[in-house]
């Protein structure tokens, strides 16, 4: 399965994507073309790993 193709267009909900592996899930799934909201707790750490393809809605 091509999952470029599968996740081009998709909105997908990351949760957990202050940290880690949800933030390395979530640059690679926009990566990918899927459309991502990504969940953070801001009480831990205000944008943690993925701040790089942070934009506020």
């Amino acid at each position: 399965m091509d999952l470029n193709r599968f996740y081009h267009r998709r909105k997908v909900l990351v949760t957990g994507a202050g940290g880690f592996i949800g933030s390395h899930l979530a640059e690679a799934l926009a990566r990918a073309g899927a459309d991502v909201t990504a969940m953070i707790r801001y009480s831990s750490s205000p944008l943690g790993e993925i701040s790089s393809i942070y934009h506020p809605i």
